[in-house]
């Protein structure tokens, strides 16, 4: 079969899918700084979007339109959007909802993120063999040991420096190893303890060339700082689509990072769980009014949850949680949960 018959055949079948598509998810990420997860002005990373019936779609648009008819920019930037209509904004999210776009977000700390990354490669029965399988799909379990090294400042900057610069050495990871063993001296911890203690050289060096092999552009580490969130918030859609018998596909721009367009893709592609979210489109924002919508929300969750001062006045911080609130039980009825903050302190 020719290459050419074999790439109409695709197309033909993402043409077939996107016609099969009831719902589509408009997503877009905010608060992406890389590698860099101490960035103070950055405290955490959102996934945000809109979920919008396909039928539906002629009436959003117009809606979105009318909302912001007085902005004369090209494009609808959140950025700009706080600086100077944020009135608008925050009219166009509190009527949202009853004109058809349902919101779906996930809001997480980036120091808690460090914490899980310590705790997965440590605590990991493949690179150390004195942890029990029991413990590496323990979940709660991890997210008490995560909340353990929480505030240990030197442990997080030092793995957080690793991560940025995808150059670790044989005597950082001692270090980090030692650090975490003075995070896990209390008699709750002494098992967990041990288990570091007896950690071998080579077991540390599995551990580097698990972190070297992912490094790219340059010797940085590019990788989504919340993947397993994504997951999540894919996993909610999924959820609603088997209570209502649909199908959804996904829409982000297609100037976003392309590790966040590979990860939706190879999650959607490679998760048997996935099965009435159907494909991926990519499309330019500039030409699209809905992706330019969920831009702004996920650019404004970001502001709130990182205090900025413009929006998160004690007058207004009332109807942000009323609007929030809103959001929360309009969903909740289809057993949707999207706002998931995972932290420790707020």
């Amino acid at each position: 079969m020719s290459i050419s018959v074999l790439k109409n055949a695709y197309q033909n079948k993402r043409k077939q899918q996107i016609i099969m598509a009831e719902w589509i998810l408009y997503l877009d990420e905010s608060g992406n700084t890389g590698t860099n997860m101490f960035d103070e002005k950055q405290s955490f990373y959102v996934y945000a979007g809109w979920l919008i019936k396909k039928e539906d779609m002629d009436s959003v648009t117009t809606f979105i339109k009318e909302s912001f008819k007085i902005v004369k920019a090209k494009e609808l930037k959140s950025v700009s959007i706080l600086k100077k209509y944020r009135p608008k904004l925050f009219a166009f999210l509190q009527n949202s909802i009853s004109n058809g776009m349902f919101p779906f977000y996930y809001v997480f700390e980036k120091r808690h993120y460090i914490c899980c990354k310590i705790v997965d490669t440590f605590f990991d029965c493949f690179h150390n063999s004195n942890v029990p399988f029991e413990l590496a799909s323990n979940y709660e379990k991890k997210k008490e040991l995560c909340g353990i090294i929480y505030h240990n400042e030197k442990l997080l900057r030092l793995f957080s420096n690793l991560i940025t610069d995808s150059t670790l050495t044989i005597e950082e990871m001692r270090q980090i190893k030692e650090l975490l063993i003075g995070s896990l001296d209390s008699e709750q911890t002494i098992m967990y303890k041990d288990m570091i203690y007896n950690v071998t050289t080579e077991e540390l060096y599995s551990m580097i060339n698990e972190f070297e092999c992912v490094a790219i552009n340059n010797g940085k580490i590019r990788q989504s700082p919340a993947a397993t969130q994504l997951y999540s918030i894919l996993k909610e859609v999924e959820k609603l689509m088997r209570i209502n018998g649909g199908k959804a596909i996904i829409v982000v721009d297609e100037l976003k990072n392309k590790t966040f367009i590979n990860d939706i893709k190879n999650m959607i592609e490679s998760h048997s769980s996935f099965l009435n979210i159907i494909s991926i489109e990519t499309v330019k924002s500039e030409e699209n009014i809905v992706i330019q919508a969920a831009d702004l929300l996920s650019g404004y969750i970001n502001k709130v949850f990182n205090n900025d001062s413009r929006i998160v006045s004690d007058k207004e911080s009332l109807k942000i949680n009323i609007m929030f609130d809103v959001y929360n039980k309009t969903l909740h009825k289809y057993g949707i949960f999207p706002l998931n903050h995972a932290s420790y302190e707020r």
